[in-house]
């Protein structure tokens, strides 16, 4: 659902020269919408078929949006599509894509990916798709929320704003963490751990390398080199105080860790993890169009 906004809202962002025009209503439903791709190619192999998949609404104002999905979910998702559906009414630039191994057109196994890939995928988002926007906020749900805060260290001028949608920063490490010595042994014995999910009948199948990859280059909370983390655009965190996969401590334990005094942490009492009710969406929706006014 779009947010209703006051007038003073708008006379707001229109001090901003962001445009209030309510266009028409897309003559698709954006989760059906034909996807574009960007080969990844680097050239050094002609059968290279690799690909991201993603959708780009363009916009006349700025910053521009960009939102990076949870682990193994899709752009299709609940809180992509109403942020676009937000954005776009707005004439606010907008993406959301799919990592290596996730959603309906990857060309790549999910098991032979790594957080650095998916960071590396984000990234070349940002640096391509968003290439014409100087400044872009970059939002993120679960795992989205660890790789945006990447993005902002990586481009420090060009991310002017961070929203962390129950953000999951080392939440790989927190799994293995709660195992017992035997399951931990016999996840790096075997390769791989079968995690069951409510989220899907199938369980999640995680590789070790994925959780050695994040332990050795992205893990941002743990370890023997926790420090503040230098991220300096605005920040604002959102999550659910019910999350039985994240707890809401994780959010206020970044808040502290990040150098930036500009840090706003909302907590939603009945909310889950996925935080995609009706008013979830409108409380991110809101934090959402703070960011957009006043990253600049």
């Amino acid at each position: 659902m779009a947010l209703s906004l006051s007038k003073d809202d708008r006379q707001a962002w229109n001090s901003k020269g962001i445009e209030w025009s309510d266009p028409p209503p897309p003559s698709y439903p954006m989760e059906d919408a034909v996807p574009s791709f960007l080969a990844l190619d680097d050239g050094t192999d002609e059968n290279d078929e690799r690909q991201l998949a993603y959708h780009y609404s363009p916009g006349k104002s700025s910053p521009g949006v960009l939102f990076c999905n949870g682990f193994q979910s899709s752009m299709q998702g609940t809180k992509a599509v109403a942020m676009e559906t937000y954005c776009r009414q707005r004439g606010v630039p907008f993406c959301r894509f799919d990592y290596r191994g996730h959603g309906d057109h990857s060309t790549e196994e999910f098991s032979h990916c790594t957080l650095s890939d998916w960071i590396q995928d984000a990234s070349t988002i940002l640096e391509t798709v968003m290439k014409d926007h100087d400044k872009v906020v970059v939002m993120g749900s679960s795992m989205g929320g660890w790789i945006a805060c990447h993005l902002a260290l990586q481009h420090p001028h060009k991310v002017v704003g961070l929203l962390g949608i129950a953000a999951a920063p080392d939440f790989l490490e927190d799994i293995f963490q709660n195992l017992s010595q035997e399951q931990q042994d016999q996840w790096k014995r075997e390769g791989f751990l079968s995690l069951p999910t409510e989220y899907n009948p199938e369980p999640y199948h995680i590789s070790w390398k994925l959780v050695e990859d994040a332990r050795q280059k992205w893990n941002l909370l743990s370890g023997p080199n926790r420090k503040i983390i230098p991220i300096r655009c605005r920040v604002h965190l959102v999550h659910g105080k019910v999350d039985q996969d994240i707890p809401w401590t994780k959010s206020l334990d970044l808040m502290d860790r990040l150098e930036t005094k500009d840090v706003t942490l909302t907590i939603i009492k009945d909310g889950d993890h996925r935080l995609s009710r009706p008013q979830d969406i409108e409380r991110i929706q809101r934090a959402l169009g703070e960011l957009l006014q006043n990253a600049f």
